[in-house]
């Protein structure tokens, strides 16, 4: 048996859209032979070589559990033409297929939309059972009916379709590359990822946050609890945000009842100023004269500079701090 049952000569990568050339250099660097193949906006796909040889090589799963700009990565298992039906790629039989599908965990199956029509709306990569069906006449039943003989086309039947997977499930993706052609993935959801269709979070910022910096910060937040199975805050924390306006990110922490201290010489948004447990300290990292007394069970920084200046910046006040220290949240800016 191969590793993880499967083994496929394409990667299949899902990105947000207009971060894929990030996902191409991240690849690049970590796999010497890996050759961009297909894309569509957010969906990109990739064959492996051996660096030296150049003879092709598959792709296994567990090589790209530590990829950072993917919202999730699949190995390809098989595709549907109009013209063809569906068929596996020569590298997977029924059973291999079979043996990761029913590994522990339920199975869900997504189906995602990755043609060039444009988005409706902020989730609308999902494509419902229904709109499957008409858009491709017979595309779910082939798949379904060349997978019965392993026991999986009851299984695909009867898996929460579109659901929110779990940590582990196992995941098989109909992805919609045109209007004759669907590719089934294969993918088992991993800690840094979420579960909904296409690594989707299904966050979504109140009216009220004065920043997109909320849903970075309530993102990490939930993935951190998701793996520890709690709520990793307490009422009445303290948290430091380096970088604070106007204010996302304390609006998250505030919500959750923690007395939060905000470092910037920019504007705070008017609803963060307001909260009675929110301070505000009119200065740079570098220029501010902590006092003896300061002290944070949280600290994020998220400053507008490369990694290492944020880290120089950031060192005086995090040494002082560090005995009472949780944790650190820390937006690495991608300004290069």
């Amino acid at each position: 048996m191969k590793e993880n049952g499967l083994e496929s000569p394409f990667l299949l990568i899902i990105s947000r859209e207009g971060r894929e050339e990030f996902v191409k250099n991240e690849l690049g660097t970590r796999f010497l032979g890996a050759k961009f193949a297909f894309s569509r906006p957010g969906f990109l796909s990739f064959k492996q070589a051996d660096a030296v040889s150049a003879n092709q090589k598959n792709w296994k799963w567990s090589a790209t559990e530590n990829l950072v700009f993917p919202l999730r990565s699949a190995l390809f298992v098989g595709k549907w033409t109009a013209e063809k039906g569906f068929a596996l790629t020569p590298t997977i039989s029924p059973a291999d297929l079979a043996a990761a599908v029913s590994a522990p965990g339920s199975l869900h199956f997504h189906a995602l939309d990755f043609t060039p029509s444009p988005k409706e709306n902020e989730f609308t990569r999902d494509l419902s059972r229904e709109a499957l069906a008409e858009r491709y006449p017979g595309c779910l039943s082939a798949v379904t009916e060349a997978l019965a003989p392993v026991g999986l086309g009851a299984l695909i039947d009867a898996a929460p379709w579109n659901a929110d997977a779990a940590v582990g499930d196992p995941i098989l993706q109909a992805i919609a590359v045109s209007d004759k052609e669907v590719w089934l993935a294969w993918t088992r959801l991993r800690e840094t990822e979420f579960g909904f269709p296409g690594g989707e979070s299904r966050i979504t910022a109140p009216a009220a946050a004065p920043s997109r910096a909320y849903l970075k910060f309530a993102e990490a937040a939930q993935l951190i609890e998701r793996k520890f199975g709690k709520p990793i805050f307490k009422p009445e924390d303290r948290a430091i945000e380096v970088g604070s306006a106007p204010g996302g990110a304390c609006f998250g922490l505030l919500e959750r009842g923690l007395r939060v201290t905000g470092v910037d010489r920019g504007q705070m948004d008017p609803i963060i100023l307001q909260n009675t447990r929110f301070t505000r300290v009119d200065s740079s990292i570098g220029d501010w004269m902590f006092p003896e007394s300061v002290n944070a069970e949280w600290l994020l920084i998220d400053m507008n500079a490369e990694a290492r200046i944020a880290v120089r910046e950031c060192k005086p006040l995090t040494d002082y701090i560090k005995r009472g220290l949780k944790g650190i949240f820390f937006t690495l800016k991608l300004n290069q």
